[in-house]
């Protein structure tokens, strides 16, 4: 099934406008969250869409790919619920490599806007300080936290990478395969 024109349009802009909260405000309303999770389960059963089973499937893919990160503390739950929103739209299968890629795209911007800001050295020297302190956490049995970092200055609104990550890996299978979902 391919994602009708409608629905890829209802779905830019849930997105654009939860990127523009997170920029201006630093979260995501849940009123966008709910208009964008409701249409796209409600426009799932639309003749020659891709039904409730794979929207509910796609919604919880979304869920399941970034709760991880929530619980450590290293993601908001807003980014969470928006990638929840997005599966709605595609399914489970694109929800999951749409996720991949976000992430993809999150580490790229995090680099960029690390740069930007002039923190790239403090950066990486928080990241090589969290990895060696997430080692010693699961060598002591406990989960990694990302508490452990070390944080300055701004964080970077993750919206944009699932922004950038939804609408990359939908652009790479229509080029490839001539279809969106």
């Amino acid at each position: 099934m391919e994602i009708s024109a409608a629905r890829l349009i209802i779905l830019a802009g849930v997105i654009a406008a939860s990127v523009c909260h997170d920029i201006r405000a630093k979260r995501i309303p849940n009123r966008v969250i709910i208009f964008g999770a409701l249409a796209g389960l409600a426009s799932s059963v639309l003749p020659g869409s891709i039904g409730l089973a794979q929207s509910l499937g796609g919604l919880g893919m979304g869920l399941a790919m970034l709760m991880p990160l929530y619980a450590l503390r290293a993601m908001g739950a807003g980014d969470v619920k928006l990638m929840a929103v997005a599966g709605a739209f595609l399914g489970i299968e694109t929800t999951f490599f749409s996720a991949l890629f976000a992430f993809a795209a999150g580490g790229l911007l995090a680099l960029v806007y690390s740069a930007y800001a002039g923190a790239f050295g403090q950066t990486m020297r928080n990241l090589k300080m969290f990895i060696f302190h997430s080692a010693v956490r699961v060598a002591g049995g406990r989960l990694p936290n990302a508490g452990d970092m070390a944080l300055g200055g701004e964080r970077m609104p993750y919206s944009l990478a699932i922004a950038g990550g939804v609408g990359t890996y939908l652009a790479v299978r229509f080029y490839t395969a001539g279809v969106l979902v």
